[in-house]
């Protein structure tokens, strides 16, 4: 699996006609060997990135991306930060999975509100955090993702950290594709933007097109 992280209102302005370039982008070098899973990620309360505000995606681009690619075949998701979130999410819309992103306090704030019924796939930052919460969590319904939360994250620091764990699943912060070569994991994420795309989500660890179809 292949999950492309579009991002907040940032990467597509908010704009649904930007929803539909990238969406249209990602389908155009689609090879179809590969399951794609569409997230976004949503938010009431503003998470700051590198001490700027991050631009909150908008419910109804949300809910018009999400029935765009429906009927393109794909599936949707999102990365959720509060509950009011989670609950837009999962009242409205049949998820793969809820993605809850590599911080401790969303851990503590949002797991606890995820039903059995509803995959949860956690961003954990060691192989370490991995057993504590199968441990402490007991629940069949999260699964993980090896995640260096920095932005670019340095691939050897995901090697020295996770080791053979890249293999079941790496949310990928790289500026780079070693991880994914070399470790070929089961569950693959990296942000995704058009070669045009503005704001805080579209650095060198957000992959192109172009750099999609390398992959597919």
């Amino acid at each position: 699996m292949v999950i492309l992280d579009f991002g907040s209102g940032e990467t597509c302005q908010n704009s649904r006609l930007e929803a539909l370039k990238m969406i249209k982008e990602m389908d155009n070098v689609n090879s179809g060997k590969r399951r794609i899973v569409i997230k976004w990620q949503l938010f009431n309360t503003v998470p700051k990135a590198g001490g700027k505000t991050v631009t909150p995606l908008d419910r109804d681009v949300f809910d018009y991306a999400y029935r765009l690619a429906a009927k393109m075949g794909y599936e949707t998701t999102a990365s959720v930060f509060d509950i009011p979130s989670l609950k837009f999410l999962i009242d409205n819309y049949s998820v793969p999975f809820v993605k809850i992103a590599c911080r401790q306090s969303i851990y503590e704030l949002l797991l606890p509100k995820i039903p059995n019924s509803v995959l949860a796939l956690v961003s954990v930052p060691s192989p370490f955090t991995t057993w504590d919460f199968r441990l402490s969590m007991i629940s069949d319904n999260i699964d993980f993702l090896c995640c260096v939360p920095e932005y670019p994250a340095n691939w050897v620091k995901y090697a020295t950290l996770f080791g053979g764990f890249l293999s079941v699943g790496i949310s990928d912060h790289t500026d780079n594709f070693e991880l994914f070569h070399k470790y070929k994991p089961t569950r693959y994420e990296k942000h995704f933007k058009l070669p045009d795309s503005k704001g805080l989500d579209n650095g060198p660890w957000a992959m192109t097109p172009e750099q999609l179809e390398g992959i597919l």
